[in-house]
């Protein structure tokens, strides 16, 4: 779902034309990713980080480029549309989530976007 208004969009984009995007999951940056545009192709992608332990809410938190960010599958968190996931700063920060839950992934933004092609059957 895009957004405007909400104070604390999960992911953005911005297109060749400069067309900035925000999206209020990342699941739904994933989609709209694998999705073609009218605004061209996506040539920035930026996540919000979270800190360890915390619970996603609706306070701002801070940018990082999508290819420098951790991102953490395999954890539920009920306030999260779609399927859960987690982003971090550093995988060091992300390891500290996974010792805590079993089973949880760290992947980079490449592997999260492998991951999820193979989640929806979308190889585009």
């Amino acid at each position: 779902m895009l957004v405007s208004t909400q104070p604390a969009p999960r992911g953005q984009v911005v297109h060749r034309d400069g067309t900035t995007l925000f999206l209020c999951s990342i699941g739904d940056l994933l989609v709209h990713l694998s999705a073609p545009s009218p605004h061209g192709r996506v040539v920035e992608v930026f996540v919000e980080v979270m800190e360890p332990f915390e619970e996603p809410g609706p306070e701002p938190h801070p940018w990082l480029p999508a290819s420098e960010a951790v991102f953490v599958i395999g954890i539920e968190r009920s306030n999260i549309m779609g399927e859960s996931v987690l982003v971090y700063r550093s995988r060091e920060v992300a390891a500290e989530m996974i010792e805590q839950n079993p089973g949880a992934l760290a992947l980079d933004f490449d592997a999260l976007q492998l991951w999820w092609e193979g989640l929806t059957g979308d190889a585009s």
